[in-house]
C-alpha cells in the first residue's frame, strides 16, 4: 500500500478513482504518490501541508509535475478540466525545454 505524500493517507493504486505521482531522478530516486484529494486542493495543501513541503520543489510548485494514473473517466469535473490544462502546461513546457535545446546546439 502507498501512501499520500501530502496527507499520508493510504492510496490503493488499483483503485479506479486513481492517483497522481510525480518521478525525477534530477531530484530523487524515488517516486512521491498523492491522492485525488490532495491533486484537488493542490494550491491548500501545496503551501500548508508539512509532509508537501519535503518533496522536490518542481512537485511542489507545479500541479502539472503531477502525473495521473487511473481511469481518465473518473473524478469531478473540475478534476477533468484541471488534468487537461495539466497536460497542456506539461506539452507547453516541453516544447520550451525541445526549442532552447535546439537553439543551444
Amino acid at each position: 500500500m502507498t501512501h499520500c505524500s501530502a496527507t499520508t493517507k493510504p492510496i490503493d493504486r488499483k483503485n479506479p478513482e486513481g492517483y497522481y505521482y510525480y518521478f525525477s531522478p534530477t531530484h530523487s530516486p524515488t517516486p512521491f504518490y498523492i491522492c485525488s484529494e490532495a491533486y484537488r486542493n493542490f494550491d491548500n495543501i501545496s503551501t500548508k501541508s508539512r509532509h508537501f513541503k519535503t518533496l522536490p520543489t518542481p512537485a511542489i510548485l507545479h500541479r502539472y509535475e503531477w502525473i495521473f494514473v487511473g481511469n481518465p473517466l473518473t473524478g469531478s469535473i473540475e478534476e477533468k478540466y484541471m488534468r487537461l490544462q495539466d497536460s497542456k502546461d506539461r506539452n507547453k513546457k516541453q516544447q520550451e525545454t525541445f526549442s532552447s535545446a535546439i537553439i543551444t546546439n
